[in-house]
């Protein structure tokens, strides 16, 4: 799929672009479009599409100097990392190298899902977030709150302009998506852990 995008690509088809990328992330290396839940499938479809039309504003990576990878040894927050047993084998690879050099790093693997592991596997990515934090914080899990209310908005970092959701009390809890996706990723999240947390959700510079 790779050779497939690069040829798309250079030819400028974006649709093509994306379906490689859906081919490849979304569906995986191990698995027909047809194994994949067509809401998914097309949520994923929907984000990248978007954002890849909005290419031209999208936030370039700056890549770590020095690498990330030799200094692994050197993050002391607690870590989870969670990887879906049908993607990439170099997500694999990462996820085990993560899980053997940061000091105290978990790993879970969740059955039935490529790379867009919380989307195809809510429920399951959920409870093992859950379980980790609440193994890490004082206490336990933080009661549920009821009906957490909603603040969204612009806020302004570093002199970045953001779309920023926030849900819920407590602790904070933020989540990222990734390049050319946005909030949605994690709509199946957002409420149910703000019963717990305070969540925070934003949209990557140049981004939808």
């Amino acid at each position: 799929y790779m050779q497939q995008m690069r040829a798309a690509q250079e030819s400028g088809d974006l649709s093509q672009i994306v379906e490689c990328a859906l081919r490849a992330w979304t569906d995986g290396p191990r698995r027909p479009p047809e194994g994949v839940s067509p809401d998914v499938r097309e949520k994923v479809r929907a984000m990248s599409m978007e954002n890849m039309r909005a290419g031209k504003n999208l936030a370039r990576p700056q890549w770590p100097d020095p690498p990330a990878i030799d200094r692994l040894a050197d993050i002391k927050a607690p870590t989870l990392a969670i990887v879906g047993d049908l993607d990439m084998p170099d997500i694999h690879r990462i996820v085990d190298l993560i899980a053997k050099d940061v000091p105290g790093a978990k790993k879970v693997v969740i059955d039935g899902a490529a790379h867009m592991v919380n989307m195809e596997q809510p429920q399951a990515f959920d409870a093992a977030v859950v379980e980790f934090l609440s193994s890490i914080t004082p206490g336990g899990l933080p009661e549920p709150a009821a009906s957490p209310p909603l603040e969204s908005g612009l806020i302004t970092v570093n002199g970045v302009t953001l779309y920023c959701e926030i849900m819920g009390a407590g602790e904070p809890l933020v989540l990222v998506h990734g390049f050319r996706h946005d909030r949605r990723t994690w709509d199946g999240h957002f409420q149910a852990l703000a019963e717990h947390y305070r969540v925070i959700r934003y949209v990557l510079a140049g981004h939808g």
